[in-house]
């Protein structure tokens, strides 16, 4: 049986490889509760999970029992009414369905279907700002990060290099914003920083530098790519993995 604590401490140390082992010892099985967030999340992680190591197909056939319940929430909630049930619980399961909706949207991306993907993206935006940022209690910093982060991968993909940039820029602004809003929360004691250097890492490296890179300011490009290295490098990422950046893996 899948040890879903231990699947979301393996990914937030950014150690992936783990994190598979975990999914191939349970047979890939998640349990199918839509309405449970903790289901829901192992599902998401292990679509992450799958897109790392490449298998996109898996990628996407694991959030497919999920994905129909979650395009209803967003349809049952208006974009302009709040919630009728504003319960911590309930934003939890609602933040889950955003993020599967999202990891939907990289499915999408990979596919090439960057209209689709860009469509998830902008959702979930407006449904994060919407309905569950709580500027004190609940903003929604990460969230909002790996948005900005997706939706910068499609502006680059379609050459909108500004929107681009703008993008990969605001994902570094709100996970440091992320790292600073848990840092002074008291009743929090998950480590994020492993997951957001990583993020951040990509942010760098298949945005700002890439972009740099492409547009022919290689001397620019290079000390964004050194600092993504040097990011990865207190993770426990495969840093061999990424030592051909911005030359390959440039889709990421």
């Amino acid at each position: 049986m899948l040890d879903i604590s231990k699947l979301q401490n393996a990914v937030l140390s950014v150690d992936f490889g783990l994190a598979r082992q975990l999914l191939d010892d349970a047979g890939w099985e998640i349990p199918l509760l839509p309405d449970d967030a903790s289901s829901l999340r192992a599902a998401c992680i292990a679509s992450e999970v799958a897109d790392y190591f490449g298998d996109y197909k898996r990628a996407k056939s694991v959030l497919t029992p999920y994905i129909e319940a979650c395009d209803k929430a967003f349809q049952n909630v208006g974009s302009r009414s709040k919630l009728q049930d504003a319960s911590d619980q309930n934003t939890r399961l609602l933040k889950q369905k955003v993020w599967a909706v999202l990891h939907r949207g990289f499915t999408y991306y990979r596919e090439g279907r960057f209209g689709d993907a860009m469509g998830d993206f902008s959702r979930c935006r407006e449904f994060v700002q919407e309905q569950l940022v709580d500027n004190k209690k609940n903003p929604c910093f990460g969230t909002l990060a790996r948005i900005s982060y997706a939706m910068g991968l499609v502006h680059r993909q379609c050459y909108r290099y500004e929107d681009a940039k703008r993008e990969f820029t605001q994902c570094i602004s709100l996970s440091w914003q992320h790292l600073e809003h848990v840092a002074l929360s008291p009743d929090q004691s998950t480590d994020f920083r492993p997951i957001t250097a990583f993020h951040v890492a990509k942010a760098l490296a298949l945005g700002l530098s890439w972009i740099r890179a492409t547009e022919g300011h290689p001397r620019s490009a290079k000390p964004l790519i050194e600092a993504a290295r040097v990011m990865l490098a207190t993770t426990k990422a495969d840093i061999c993995r990424f030592s051909a950046w911005p030359l390959r893996n440039r889709t990421h």
